[in-house]
C-alpha cells in the first residue's frame, strides 16, 4: 500500500513538473499573430466577415500558415496538435485564443 501511495505521489509531482500549453508567448509575437489573422482572412476570401472560429490545425493543413510557423508555435505553446489551438475572430481581429490541453497531447 505505501508503494502505491508513493508512486501516486511521484506521477502527480512529475505531472505539475510537464510543460502545460501556454498562449502567453504566442500572444507577443506578433510576427505570428499577424500570419494567423491573414491566414484566416484567406480562409473565407468571398466574404468580408470571418468565420467566428478557427483550429490552427486546419490552417495549418491549408498551408495557410507555414510549416515554419506551425513548429514556432508548437514550441510556444507546448502544443504538439495545433488543432487543439482554437482562435476566435470578430471582424478580422483575434478576439480569443482557447487551448484544450487534452487536445494538444496528441502530435500532428
Amino acid at each position: 500500500m505505501k508503494n502505491r501511495v508513493a508512486l501516486v505521489g511521484l506521477l502527480l509531482f512529475l505531472t505539475a513538473c510537464s510543460p502545460s500549453p501556454a498562449i502567453d508567448s504566442l500572444v507577443s509575437n506578433e510576427d505570428l499573430m499577424a500570419e494567423i489573422e491573414n491566414a484566416a482572412q484567406s480562409e473565407n476570401p468571398n466574404s468580408g466577415m470571418i468565420p467566428l472560429a478557427l483550429d490552427l490545425g486546419s490552417l495549418t493543413e491549408k498551408k495557410l500558415i507555414s510549416k515554419a510557423s506551425a513548429s514556432k508555435i508548437r514550441s510556444l505553446t507546448n502544443c504538439k496538435n495545433l488543432s487543439g489551438i482554437e482562435i476566435g475572430f470578430l471582424r478580422g481581429e483575434v478576439t480569443h485564443i482557447n487551448i484544450s490541453p487534452s487536445n494538444c497531447e496528441y502530435g500532428e
